[in-house]
C-alpha cells in the first residue's frame, strides 16, 4: 500500500505531496487536469518505470530533473530521480543500478487503450500473455529474450537463399527448446484464467456467462517441441522463400469465446470493457498470490459503457485493495460502496 507520494516537476506537477488512503482513492478533475499524470506517477514509484513514456518525456517543461518520494504503509521510503540523460532508483537511501532490481509495491493498472486488446493484433494479445508470466516467473523474461534472439537468427539465415539445412539445424533445435517452454507457461496461465473468469465475469456483470480463454497452440505442450521441431524441418523451403520462419510461438494467438461464440463477433462495447476488467481482476489475483501481497489497483476513465450495476458490482469486488480511480466528477455510487473508507483528491487543487 502507498501511504505517501511527493512529485516534483512530473509533467504537470511542479511540487505536491498527496496522502493516500487505504481503500477507495477517487482522483477527480476535468481532462488535461492531471489525473492520469498522478496514476502514472503511483505506478512509476512502485515499479521504478512508467507505463506511458520514455524517462525524458515526463520532465516538466522547462526543467533538467523530476524527483518522486514514496512511503508505504510499513514506512518504507524510496526515492526516484529523473534527469535528461540519467535515471537515479533509491532505497535505503543507497542507490540502485537496475529497473528490474526496484520494486515497492506490485500494481495492476487497467487504462483505455487496453480495450483493444481483444480486437488489435495478436502480437498485442501474445505480449499480454508474457508480460503477465513475467511478473510471476523470475526466468521467463530470459527465456523469452533467448528464444527472440535464436528467432533472429533463424531469420538471418533464412534471408540467404544459399543456406542449407545443416547449417540452420541448431537454431531449429535451440528454437524447438525454448518454445515448448515458452508455450507450457502460455498454457498454464490460460488454464488459471478460467479458473477464475466465469465467476469475476458473472461478478461485474450480475449475469450467468459462458466464458472461457483460448489459447490457440498449433500442439499439445507435453510434444510441443518435438512437433515444431519437425514442422521447422518440412517448412524450411517455403521460409526461405518467405525470409522468416513463419510458424512457432511468435506467430499464436489466444480468443475469449462469449457464449461459445467470439466475442469479436457479439460483444458489445460494455461487454468487452467487462471482460478487460475480468481479466484485469484475475491479475491481481494472481499477482497477490505470487508476491503473497496486494497489489495497488490502477483504474484510468474505468467507467464508460459500463451500467450503474456494473459498476457497482466492480467496486465492490474490489473491496480488499487499495485503489485509484479517475472521475471527471464525484459519483454517488461510491456513497453505497462496500468500502470503509473513500479519499477524495481533486486536481488541480
Amino acid at each position: 500500500m502507498l501511504s505517501q507520494l511527493r512529485l516534483q516537476n512530473f509533467r504537470s506537477y511542479q511540487d505536491k505531496t498527496f496522502t493516500f488512503g487505504p481503500n477507495i482513492n477517487l482522483i477527480i478533475g476535468p481532462n488535461a487536469s492531471g489525473k492520469t499524470n498522478l496514476l502514472e506517477a503511483i505506478f512509476f514509484i512502485c515499479q521504478g518505470r512508467s507505463y506511458r513514456a520514455v524517462d525524458s518525456e515526463i520532465i516538466k517543461f522547462n526543467n533538467e530533473a523530476l524527483r518522486l518520494a514514496g512511503i508505504n504503509e510499513r514506512d518504507e521510503k524510496k526515492e526516484i530521480k529523473i534527469y535528461k540523460n540519467k535515471k537515479i532508483l533509491i532505497e535505503k537511501e543507497k542507490e540502485i543500478k537496475n529497473t528490474k532490481d526496484y520494486f515497492f509495491n506490485p500494481v495492476v493498472l487497467f487504462e483505455p487503450d487496453q480495450l483493444t486488446l481483444l480486437a488489435d493484433r495478436p502480437e498485442k494479445r501474445r505480449d499480454y500473455l508474457d508480460d503477465l508470466i513475467e511478473t510471476t516467473k523470475d526466468d521467463y523474461r530470459i527465456i523469452r529474450k533467448k528464444y527472440n534472439r535464436t528467432l533472429n537468427q533463424r531469420n538471418a539465415l533464412l534471408k540467404n537463399k544459399k543456406i542449407n539445412k545443416n547449417q540452420i539445424f541448431p537454431w531449429d533445435f535451440k528454437l524447438s527448446e525454448l518454445s515448448s517452454l515458452i508455450i507450457n507457461e502460455r498454457i498454464n496461465l490460460t488454464e488459471t484464467i478460467n479458473k477464475y473468469l466465469k465467476d469475476i465475469y458473472k461478478n461485474i456483470s450480475g449475469k450467468e456467462t459462458d466464458i472461457e480463454i483460448k489459447y490457440l497452440t498449433s500442439w499439445p505442450k507435453e510434444n510441443y517441441a518435438s512437433n515444431f521441431l519437425n514442422e521447422l524441418e518440412k517448412t524450411i523451403q517455403d521460409d526461405i522463400l518467405r525470409g522468416y520462419t513463419s510458424i512457432g510461438p511468435h506467430r499464436e494467438d489466444f480468443l475469449i469465446n462469449l457464449n461459445q461464440k467470439k466475442t469479436k463477433s457479439i460483444a458489445s462495447r460494455g461487454e468487452i470493457r467487462t471482460i478487460i476488467l475480468a481479466l484485469k481482476l484475475i491479475e491481481a489475483e494472481i499477482v497477490k498470490i505470487n508476491y503473497r501481497q496486494k497489489p495497488i489497483i490502477l483504474l484510468d476513465d474505468v467507467f464508460g459503457e459500463l451500467d450503474q450495476e456494473r459498476q457497482t458490482n466492480l467496486i465492490n469486488s474490489l473491496t480488499s485493495y487499495q485503489i485509484f480511480i479517475t472521475l471527471a466528477s464525484f459519483d454517488n455510487l461510491f456513497k453505497n460502496s462496500k468500502h470503509k473508507h473513500t479519499t477524495i483528491f481533486t486536481v488541480p487543487d
